[in-house]
């Protein structure tokens, strides 16, 4: 989690937001993890309560984990397979998503 705080520092002045979605299968495990990870402390930390039905976890081919996406603010999938938030990648990719206007 380092790698996202980092990232959302570095764009701190851009409106951008990060979501954390898990899909344990426990409720009680998934609270856990936010608490040793500090993401319990966040408010876009969710746990995902249908995984199994699912239209967007379905429709994005959710196969493993972690799996990183890059979504406009109408919540349009822009890239759904993005470089990881520890990627000399990621942040190119953000500086051009977050430069183009109808964003």
């Amino acid at each position: 989690m380092p790698y996202s705080r980092a990232l959302k520092e570095y764009f701190s002045d851009q409106p951008l937001s990060i979501l954390y979605l898990s899909i344990d299968s426990k409720e009680r495990n998934w609270a856990k993890s936010s608490n040793k990870l500090g993401l319990d402390s966040l408010t876009n930390s969710y746990l995902v309560m249908n995984r199994d039905s699912s239209e967007f976890l379905n429709g994005i081919g959710l196969t493993s984990l972690p799996r990183y996406l890059l979504m406009n603010k109408k919540g349009q999938v822009i890239n759904a397979d993005a470089p990881a938030p520890r990627s000399d990648q990621i942040r190119p990719l953000l500086d051009s998503v977050l430069s183009v206007s109808a964003y």
